[in-house]
């Protein structure tokens, strides 16, 4: 019950990261840095680039574990809950989405007080992250 294929799993970690450097730097990632920068002013906004340079590979070693973690679950969900086709894991997905991604995005945006463009890719990833692993490491197939 708790064991999900190998190969799922890796090809779910590695889409899961994959989609959050294409979000983050490569489509979206000026325009999230120039709103980020522009919320906390130039100066700290440097400051912390600064910091993240000096972290980042340790914090992309940091992400790839998540992401395992998360194809691994979503894997063990996908088998407790027997699905039997691709709408059903897409179903699976979604709720997920709607009850961790929306309030945990909603409930940051609102105490956080970030840019509205940071909640919107926070969507969009956890959409991805959600309803497209379900049905990617379905299609896969998740049963050992």
């Amino acid at each position: 019950m708790f064991q999900v294929s190998p190969i799922a799993v890796v090809a779910g970690s590695l889409a899961r990261f994959a989609a959050g450097g294409i979000i983050f730097s490569l489509l979206f990632g000026e325009r999230l840095h120039a709103a980020m920068t522009q919320e906390k002013g130039a100066g700290a906004g440097t400051e912390k680039c600064k910091q993240a340079e000096c972290c980042s590979k340790r914090n992309l070693v940091i992400e790839l574990l998540t992401c395992v973690l998360q194809a691994y679950v979503t894997g063990v969900l996908l088998n407790i809950t027997k699905t039997e086709d691709s709408n059903e894991a897409a179903f699976l997905g979604l709720v997920l989405f709607g009850g961790w991604i929306v309030p945990y995005v909603v409930s940051g945006h609102i105490w956080d007080n970030r840019p509205f463009l940071l909640a919107k890719l926070k969507f969009l990833k956890g959409f991805l992250d959600t309803v497209g692993l379900a049905v990617l490491m379905f299609t896969i197939g998740t049963y050992q």
